[in-house]
């Protein structure tokens, strides 16, 4: 996994772990620059473009979801000691790329970084489990062969086994997940079986 180095914000208002993670990710080879604000509104107004927002969701006298309220273009990775699965959801269904609980070992903030400034999303698997995160999607929009591969997906066939199912190559199976994908409005790199776990 390669790419440019990127600049990251921080916001959070916990000044230990601000400084904290700071110093730690200014360490890395692939991080180009770390800016830390301690309010959501101090981030907001200082309109930068970032690589990716790492984002706390308690902010005293604010809430950071309220992000999503904006017209920001950054990536945001939640850091957050919430687990609660409205806000989870509500993240989710309004387009935060990660969210990790705030006890995440450095391995995993690094990890998840890679992964969203790499075009995916990324969520803790403590987090981004069975049933935890309930999908908001309208499944009319996909073709009845559509919705059979999803089905097959969830399932967790190979795609050499839907393939096979559905009497189809390879390539139209991957043709047929990529305009789910699209369909629906879902990020790239979405897991389906996750996202849809529980949901037929």
């Amino acid at each position: 996994m390669s790419f440019e180095k990127v600049n990251i914000a921080i916001v959070d208002d916990h000044s230990l772990y601000l400084e904290t993670v700071k110093i730690f990710l200014e360490l890395q080879d692939f991080v180009k620059s770390v800016e830390i604000f301690t309010t959501l509104q101090n981030y907001l107004e200082a309109k930068k473009p970032f690589d990716i927002v790492l984002l706390d969701l308690d902010l005293d006298g604010e809430s950071g979801l309220d992000i999503f309220k904006t017209k920001h273009q950054n990536k945001v990775l939640i850091i957050s000691s919430y687990k609660e699965m409205q806000q989870i959801n509500f993240a989710y269904n309004n387009g935060a790329y990660g969210y990790i609980n705030k006890t995440s070992d450095t391995k995993e903030i690094i990890r998840a970084i890679k992964t969203i400034v790499s075009g995916n999303v990324y969520y803790s698997e403590n987090i981004f489990h069975k049933n935890t995160i309930s999908p908001s999607v309208n499944i009319d929009v996909l073709s009845s062969r559509e919705i059979e591969i999803l089905k097959s997906i969830v399932q967790e066939l190979s795609p050499q086994e839907i393939a096979k199912k559905n009497f189809i190559s390879i390539n139209t199976f991957k043709v047929h997940k990529y305009n789910i994908i699209k369909k629906l409005c879902l990020k790239k790199g979405i897991s389906l079986e996750e996202y849809f776990k529980g949901f037929f």
